[in-house]
């Protein structure tokens, strides 16, 4: 059986980090599913970038409107970007 192949988007690679998001859980599904080699992934060019702005976004609203914890704290955005930036 061929393996399926499914373009991801921002959203969905954030749900993977964002686990109180909307969909967050079925998310994980798709990366759980990419790892065991069930489907491959593909992604847009621009993709670490989005993520990167998405991930401080999140921690800059949460600190805005005082979500905290439920979102993501400034340090997780930071090591997120980091982590891209190697």
């Amino acid at each position: 059986m061929a393996v399926k192949r499914l373009a991801v988007d921002c959203s969905t690679v954030c749900k993977w980090e964002l686990t109180g998001e909307d969909y967050a859980a079925q998310a994980r599904e798709l990366l759980q599913d990419w790892q065991a080699g069930v489907l491959e992934v593909c992604a847009p060019n621009l993709l670490q970038s989005e993520i990167m702005s998405a991930f401080l976004y999140a921690a800059r609203i949460a600190d805005l409107v005082g979500l905290g914890r439920e979102r993501l704290a400034e340090a997780e955005a930071v090591e997120e970007v980091a982590v891209r930036l190697e």
